[in-house]
């Protein structure tokens, strides 16, 4: 499985291009701190595309740190 940094969360999200993951991929892992500084610092800032990748976690993108099983 794929490990993702923020930023290319960020600009996959805001070209509404996140499906390109679940094509490539099917699922990608993102470590708790990018989940922090994407989604939970970007909707606080307002960042449409924070929203946009909150929507995937559970599904396509999975939080969790890249040393552990799961």
């Amino acid at each position: 499985m794929i490990v993702l940094d923020s930023s290319p969360l960020i600009y996959l999200g805001k070209s509404n291009a996140l499906f390109i993951i679940r094509e490539l991929y099917r699922k990608a892992l993102i470590p708790p701190l990018v989940y922090k500084e994407v989604v939970e610092v970007g909707r606080r800032k307002g960042f449409e595309d924070a929203e946009a990748v909150k929507n995937e976690i559970g599904g396509l993108l999975i939080v969790q740190h890249p040393h552990e099983e799961g």
